[in-house]
């Protein structure tokens, strides 16, 4: 089956963005919801595109995942997959776009979150500090860190 396709998010792409963090949210049995779904959707707007990177993976007409970038401090502040798309390649694929003119990318994953944990670390990312870390779901959080090959 063909691959997904990988290219920057126009505003348009905005709502499928949030509708993939929310039903992921409502589908993790550990995930508390926090902010209500339409407050999710509020933060997805074309502004964001302004300061942030936001590669989006696109197949036939529909948006199966994303990646959200804090380009200047090389952070991923979101990356999320549809689970049709999962073991796909398309995370993969994602990753693999926003690594591409970084030295580094960190980013920080629930400790709950254990299929995550093993696909960053599969994808060259290490463990810099753990279970002391408190990130904004008040949630501890693993920090990790991948580094461009010299």
């Amino acid at each position: 089956m063909k691959r997904a396709t990988i290219r920057n998010a126009t505003p348009d792409d905005m709502l499928s963005c949030a509708d993939i963090i929310n039903d992921w949210i409502d589908a993790t049995e550990w995930m508390k919801r926090g902010p209500s779904r339409e407050t999710v959707e509020s933060g997805f707007t074309h502004a964001m595109l302004d300061h942030r990177t936001l590669f989006v993976a696109q197949r036939g007409d529909g948006i199966v995942g994303y990646i959200l970038l804090e380009t200047s401090q090389n952070y991923i502040h979101g990356f999320y997959v549809a689970p049709t798309e999962r073991r796909r390649g398309t995370g993969r694929a994602l990753l693999k776009k926003a690594k591409a003119g970084h030295p580094f990318l960190t980013l920080f994953v629930s400790h709950e979150n254990t299929d995550a944990v093993r696909f960053y670390s599969r994808e060259g990312f290490r463990e810099i500090s753990n279970a002391d870390d408190i990130h904004e779901d008040y949630r501890p959080d693993i920090f990790m860190r991948w580094d461009k090959a010299a």
